[in-house]
């Protein structure tokens, strides 16, 4: 069997140290699948988190397949600045929750790219709502506005493309 990817420790610590250094992340909440994967990836994220000089203020383990989280998105503590989900399907559904209880905190994720999809989507409106035209193949656009600050604050204003 081949894995064509880093394993859970590198990963981990490469997302800590980017989100504690590079984004000056320091209060994350963790949001793991009960499923053996969900479990590695927060675990090595938690304890790269703290050598990065992060503190985490809650975890949470959700069932796989989960699709509801309002609860939990209402029971952030205020002052939680990153939430990183450890698992495969229940990403999308969770930043959902976040952003419609009106929780503007980064959400990082591994797995799923219906994640992205959604931050995606929502970079792709913010550059419309700006009156900015999207062409037919807009991608790399879409990639930056995403990575530029403004997807942990969907309603904030547009980065400059």
């Amino acid at each position: 069997m081949f894995r064509f990817t880093a394993r859970d420790d590198d990963t981990a610590m490469a997302i800590a140290d980017h989100l504690a250094r590079a984004l000056g992340k320091r209060r994350a909440v963790l949001v793991a699948t009960a499923t053996a994967y969900g479990r590695s990836m927060t675990g090595r994220f938690d304890g790269a988190f703290a050598a990065a000089g992060g503190v985490v203020l809650a975890r949470h383990e959700v069932a796989e397949g989960e699709t509801r989280f309002d609860t939990l998105a209402d029971a952030l503590p205020a002052d939680t600045d990153v939430v990183f989900y450890g698992g495969t399907y229940e990403g999308a559904p969770l930043l959902s929750a976040l952003r419609r209880r009106g929780r503007p905190q980064r959400v990082e994720a591994l797995e799923g790219w219906d994640v992205a999809e959604r931050q995606g989507e929502a970079a792709a409106l913010r550059l419309q709502a700006s009156g900015q035209k999207l062409r037919q193949d807009d991608r790399p656009r879409i990639f930056i506005a995403m990575h530029q600050g403004g997807d942990e604050n969907l309603g904030a204003r547009p980065p400059a493309v």
